[in-house]
């Protein structure tokens, strides 16, 4: 779990999608709720498509921590908090599976806000 927040955080401290996508599924989906309360979201594509293009800023001194690790034989659920990350701070609730011995997530559940 540490090596795929690793590769998360860093994709975002360079604004750099493709140091990041190691760690997910090409299949893998993003959604979270919109400020009418709406759900948004879809293909992880729309994340790496984010960071790549502006108005997302590296963010050289975003840091990151694992909350909570829940993992039940190949499956297992995170809660990961950044801060500074392009100015917002984000809960990410990872979902991962464990495929030919490797940690992969799956989907991507967030929470963000502007940071303080």
């Amino acid at each position: 779990m540490v090596e795929v927040r690793n590769k998360y955080i860093e994709g975002c401290k360079q604004a750099r999608s493709a140091i990041m996508k190691p760690a997910f599924s090409e299949k893998a989906t993003m959604f979270s709720v919109d400020v009418k309360g709406k759900l948004t979201g879809g293909a992880i594509q729309e994340l790496f498509d984010a960071i790549d293009n502006p108005p997302f800023l590296p963010s050289p001194e975003a840091q990151s921590v694992i909350v909570n690790i829940d993992i039940v034989g190949t499956a297992a659920s995170a809660r990961i908090d950044s801060n500074d990350v392009s100015g917002f701070v984000f809960s990410d609730f990872f979902h991962l599976l464990k495929v030919e011995g490797k940690w992969t997530i799956v989907s991507k559940i967030y929470y963000t806000h502007v940071a303080p």
